[in-house]
């Protein structure tokens, strides 16, 4: 076993499996309206939810941000006490979803970007 990978096992022994940093999100993706479950907003065990949020819905143009989703999901999810833990995606895997802002694309300086 190499000194890395034992150096890597003992820092995830002590700091992963601490039951006092462990908190529990739901991963909702892109779907809004999950985070208004009864059953999610109920469960004391469920920290917050995870949202997925792409990088083009943000930036409309370049450095034109639009963080209106973001701050209204954090606001729904403060008000019942839960947290939001912010997935930015800028990239996928299929063809037809881009997640990035349109100017990547056009702009010679980013060479069509993804």
């Amino acid at each position: 076993m190499s000194v890395y990978l034992i150096s890597v096992l003992t820092f995830f022994s002590y700091t992963a499996f601490s039951t006092e940093q462990l908190y529990h999100f739901i991963y909702f993706g892109k779907n809004r309206e999950g985070i208004k479950h009864e059953g999610f907003l109920k469960a004391t065990q469920i920290e917050g939810a995870q949202l997925m949020y792409s990088w083009n819905a943000l930036e409309k143009a370049e450095n034109k941000y639009d963080f209106t989703e973001i701050e209204k999901d954090l606001k729904f999810l403060k008000d019942k006490k839960k947290k939001l833990f912010i997935q930015l995606q800028e990239t996928t895997f299929e063809k037809k979803y881009i997640a990035v802002p349109k100017y990547i694309l056009m702009d010679h300086r980013y060479h069509g970007g993804v």
